[in-house]
């Protein structure tokens, strides 16, 4: 498989101040993506994430050396969710993320999705 990153882990702004875990979740083998001010908890433990996104209403656009996509602030889902969206887009099957909450939408979401394409479950 090369060095293709198979995982994907989410690291969102949630008041989750949990360091050492966070450095020890934070492998180079996974792919990471901060949500908004997540990127501040990698920046922390020495972490450049892949890709930030983001409306940046917690914190301020960072000035890293990474893609960045910018949200608007008025929008339906949360910038963790948008980063669980991206990370089906980009086609990962293991994502990772603090918040159980998304695990549960973005199950309830893939479902919905292969029910709409006919695509078997």
């Amino acid at each position: 498989m090369g060095n293709k990153k198979v995982k994907c882990i989410i690291v969102s702004g949630a008041p989750d101040d949990d360091y050492d875990f966070l450095k020890e979740k934070l492998k180079k083998e996974s792919y990471i993506i901060a949500a908004d001010s997540g990127y501040l908890k990698c920046i922390k433990v020495n972490v450049i994430p892949d890709l930030i996104i983001g409306d940046f209403d917690s914190s301020p656009i960072p000035d890293v050396d990474t893609e960045i996509i910018r949200l608007p602030a008025e929008k339906d889902d949360t910038d963790t969710f948008y980063c669980v969206k991206k990370a089906i887009e980009l086609g990962f099957k293991e994502i990772e993320t603090g918040q159980i909450i998304i695990i549960l939408i973005c199950c309830a979401l893939s479902i919905a999705e292969r029910m709409a394409l006919n695509v078997p479950l």
